[in-house]
């Protein structure tokens, strides 16, 4: 006769525990990763001058001074502001309010605080691109990321 013990309650148990450990932390987890995910797409529009497509954005006007139209340039040198790569700031509004909107247990929503702002980053995709959504690889990373945490909230 054979006699097979096993701890498989106490495996169902933690299991349980942690199963609930995820559900606890996912809004914490989502929140992080759409943090993430706008500093990701500040930094590509600000630094690098791209799309979500990865394009480098620039004037149509066939009269430019590196990255703008001459009129937008010169603005732009007034103020002090760089003209070697499109960065959708002039004054710093519309990145500013560029934000999480949203939060709750299952979802993190990101977009212009402001309707006014909305519609000129609206202006601007239908001339730049798509620019305000993540990349292949942004959300590839980001997926990543979350990924990881709920696998070590998981495991743990």
């Amino acid at each position: 006769m054979f006699r097979i013990q096993s701890n498989l309650a106490e495996v169902a148990l933690r299991l349980q525990g942690n199963i609930r450990k995820v559900e606890t932390n996912l809004s914490t987890h989502l929140l992080e990763v759409a943090a993430d995910g706008l500093v990701m797409v500040a930094h590509r529009i600000q630094q690098e001058g791209k799309n979500t497509a990865g394009q480098v954005m620039h004037t149509k006007s066939p009269r430019s001074i590196q990255a703008y139209s001459k009129a937008a340039a010169l603005l732009r040198r007034k103020k002090g502001r760089q003209t070697g790569h499109i960065d959708f700031t002039l004054e710093g509004d519309l990145m500013r309010n560029y934000s999480i909107i949203s939060s709750a247990a299952r979802e993190a929503v990101v977009g212009f605080l402001d309707r006014g702002m909305a519609e000129i980053a609206g202006y601007l995709e239908s001339y730049f691109g798509p620019a305000f959504y993540l990349s292949d690889s942004e959300q590839k990373f980001l997926m990543n990321k979350l990924k990881e945490k709920v696998m070590k909230d998981l495991t743990d």
